[in-house]
């Protein structure tokens, strides 16, 4: 144990006795061990978040599968839910829940928030407890039960000050009284990031006569905690019998349907599997491009300490004492990166959610004991990486034939084989980064060219929520609407504005059920098409085209009309006029002649294919309480949005809006998650390409200082300086030229796993294949450059006095 503290000790004194070795090795790591600790914590927010939930490896997520061309549902309905959780055996409780949009008033002006309608028992059933108050019980989550309501701690902070008295406060939801009965803690709640929803209230989920009916009604999700003993794929069978046996039941709605489990764990990163595991990649070839860099310092410095070692040797040193000292000044070196690691991963990481806004989990991303763990496993394994060939090589020396070589020798063909394959692998996974970093870049390129199906140039929108308690019947939301809709219109600088339920490229989307009259579909077969309910003048507002036909009129206020998309037309009348042609929306029996078809508006992602899409009058909307507002303006449209807001507001001063946005933000939004990605792996590949860069310049210079006696003696037989150029920046392009061609070829090898994030440009894209190794090039000519030209201008004299 002595020796040990004795070597660690000296391995100290040797990293003070040469400052600027350990401060370039310490950095260069530390850059390495902080990407990668800033990526380990996205993983940890992002997906083993919700493991921090008691007993996680027993929480799974119950579904509903059917195949609609090409897609499943994954959400439930209340009848198959409560048959479900009837009839299955595997679960130790089960919960469910859903969420919508609310209008939450206090005192004067009312806020915008996300509520969750949950069920009494999913709080037990995620092993939750509320820091104030209580849940809720199962009185509470029946139809025309009392109005209660739990706040989330966010809600609880920022709009109710912290406030511990709250319990038993009234507030209104909807314009609906609810008497506050608890606030949940900090930290995941809800596995929300299914549902891509962040919730800020909680109220009882007490289903409707109407929706315990519907079982051809979805949009729940559900979590159950298995039972002891019980694993996901008994669970998953289970319920697979029970959904079989429900299709048998209930054919109409529920043919060709089944039941599925999955592991929270699995669904929870079902969404960013993909993108953290691009970004885990690179960070870990960013690190170990840093463990080779630092090697090859390693060896240069072993070098110069050959003398050293193989007069300890000839002392009587062993091959383990020399071993022991090299990996205890390397564990150090990796100790000491991963304390600067972690203090830039803490950077990382606070500008990281400012890149993804609109991932509000980013913003819990922390330093927590996982990520301190992880930094000191990393740290611990890099040094391992790093100082494992140095070691080897400082065992290896022969203590007479350093000896006679005398303070300039090479350090032998070993090192040199060594440290010319460190620089080809250095090159090598930089080639590789920077490929995936071109293609990336071209994708995002190709995303900025898509056409959403809408003008945005000119256009303001925002969105609110109407309480049914104010609006209680069809004929008092019809006339909100037409007063809404000549209320904005009249607005100085709107030239045209429209109403809608949802919005292109917005948070709420739903596609339902239609069906098309003589295209009857086989039984368990549903065709499925983004619909949305309209005012008169929402295609020119939007500046959707109308490509035949007419958009509606007031005379289509009580008509059984609709407007189809061109993807839903072509498709089912393909060289026919559509026109006058009928279908039937949401499930109903009722017939809509076909007045008109648009053009395609793409409605989740701009990277989405072209989907069927219909319209119907905005009067004849009864289902939804999202309402939306859309203008087109002759200037700036964030100057008409303080008068936009008051018009709202002169109508119900109680419509709480929301999103409020121009066209272009509606696109940026969606730009930015591809451009966040894009930036990150960018950086990570020039860094990378810089610390390769950093490792060939050394290599170089190594080999030039290695060489000078060699060179004094060629230029003094006549070498020119083009020589001696050609000779130095021939033997380090070499290594990169073979390092180039690997990693073109690993690239192109690996190129289809990244292929889901790419739009637009094939993971074969010619283009980027030739631009990376041009970069590459440039870079290393840059690197050769500077030791080239010193070897070139060396003095003679000077140089061999040296020696």
């Amino acid at each position: 144990m002595s020796a040990v503290l004795l070597d660690f000790k000296n391995g100290f004194r040797g990293l003070v006795r040469r400052p600027g070795f350990t401060f370039v090795a310490v950095f260069i790591l530390a850059l390495g061990i902080g990407a990668n600790i800033a990526g380990f914590s996205l993983l940890n927010t992002l997906v083993l978040g919700i493991v921090q939930l008691p007993d996680a490896d027993r929480l799974v997520t119950l579904h509903e599968e059917i195949p609609v061309e090409g897609a499943h549902f994954w959400d439930l309905s209340a009848p198959n839910y409560l048959d479900f959780k009837r009839n299955a055996t595997s679960f130790e409780s089960t919960g469910v829940w859903t969420s919508r949009r609310v209008n939450l008033s206090r005192e004067v002006k009312g806020i915008s928030v996300q509520a969750g309608r949950v069920s009494w028992d999913l709080f037990p059933t995620l092993g939750v407890e509320p820091m104030l108050g209580r849940g809720f019980t199962e009185l509470e989550d029946r139809y025309e039960g009392p109005n209660v309501a739990v706040l989330g701690n966010a809600l609880w902070r920022s709009h109710f000050g912290a406030d511990s008295t709250v319990l038993g406060r009234t507030i209104l939801v909807n314009g609906s009284s609810y008497e506050v009965v608890g606030v949940l803690p900090t930290g995941p709640i809800l596995p929300f990031t299914l549902s891509s929803t962040t919730v800020d209230l909680y109220v009882p989920i007490a289903f409707t006569p109407q929706e315990l009916e519907s079982r051809g009604s979805h949009g729940l999700w559900a979590v159950g905690r298995l039972k002891p003993g019980v694993d996901v794929e008994t669970a998953d069978l289970e319920l697979k019998r029970i959904g079989s046996e429900l299709a048998r039941l209930y054919p109409e709605e529920n043919a060709n349907r089944t039941g599925a489990v999955y592991a929270i764990q699995d669904e929870a990163a079902r969404f960013t599997r993909a993108p953290l595991a691009v970004l885990m990649a690179v960070v870990v070839l960013v690190l170990l491009i840093a463990c080779s860099n630092i090697a090859s310092l390693l060896l240069a410095r072993g070098i110069e300490r050959r003398r050293e070692l193989a007069v300890r040797t000839a002392m009587g040193a062993g091959a383990w004492a020399l071993i022991r000292q090299s990996m205890s000044e390397s564990l150090m070196l990796g100790l000491l990166g991963g304390i600067g690691g972690l203090a830039i991963g803490r950077m990382l990481m606070n500008v990281i959610p400012n890149l993804l806004p609109f991932i509000p989990e980013l913003g819990n991303v922390t330093l927590d004991s996982r990520s301190l763990l992880f930094a000191l496993l990393v740290s611990l394994a890099a040094a391992l990486v790093f100082g494992t060939l140095p070691a080897l090589q400082s065992a290896r020396l022969n203590p007479a034939e350093v000896l006679k070589q005398g303070a300039r020798g090479s350090g032998g063909k070993q090192q040199q084989r060594a440290r010319s394959i460190l620089v080809i692998l250095q090159i090598t996974l930089a080639t590789v980064l920077l490929v995936t970093a071109g293609l990336l870049l071209r994708s995002f390129g190709k995303l900025q060219e898509v056409d959403p199906g809408f003008q945005p140039d000119h256009l303001l929108t925002t969105s609110c929520v109407r309480a049914d308690v104010k609006y209680p019947d069809f004929e008092a939301r019809r006339a909100l609407y037409e007063s809404l809709a000549t209320q904005i219109s009249t607005l100085p600088g709107v030239e045209v504005a429209a109403l809608t339920d949802t919005l292109p490229l917005g948070s709420f989307r739903m596609r339902n059920t239609y069906a098309v009259e003589g295209q009857p579909q086989p039984p368990g077969h549903w065709l499925l098409a983004f619909e949305r309910s309209v005012t008169n003048d929402f295609f020119s507002t939007m500046g959707i085209p109308v490509l035949r036909g007419r958009p509606f009129t007031d005379f289509d206020t009580d008509r059984d009309v609709a407007i189809v998309n061109q993807h839903l037309a072509y498709r089912h009348w393909p060289g026919q006029d559509p026109i006058g042609k009928r279908v039937t929306l949401s499930g109903s029996d009722r017939w809509r002649t076909v007045v008109g078809v648009v053009g395609n508006v793409l409605q989740d992602t701009l990277i989405e294919s072209s989907t069927a899409e219909a319209y119907k009058p905005l009067a004849q909307e009864n289902r939804f309480q999202y309402l939306s507002f859309a203008v087109r303006v002759h200037g700036d449209p964030l100057e008409v949005a303080p008068a936009l807001e008051a018009a709202i507001h002169e109508i119900d001063p109680e419509l709480a809006l929301y999103e409020t946005r121009t066209g272009a933000e509606m696109i940026g939004r969606q730009l930015r998650i591809g451009s966040a990605g894009t930036t990150l792996v960018t950086g990570f590949g020039l860094l990378a390409l810089a610390l390769a860069s950093v490792g060939l310049y050394g290599v170089v210079s190594l080999m030039v200082g290695l060489r000078t006696r060699e060179i004094v003696i060629r230029m003094a037989l006549g070498a020119r300086v083009s020589d001696v150029l050609r000779m130095i920046l021939g033997g380090g392009l070499r290594r990169v030229a073979l390092g180039t061609f690997i990693g073109l070829a690993v690239a192109f090898g690996l190129a289809h796993g990244i292929s889901g994030l790419l739009y637009g440009v094939s993971p074969r894209d010619l283009t980027t294949y030739v631009a990376a190794p041009l970069l590459v090039l440039v870079a290393a000519m840059l690197a050769c450059i500077v030791p080239a030209h010193r070897a070139a201008t060396v003095h003679p004299v000077k140089a061999l006095r040296e020696e």
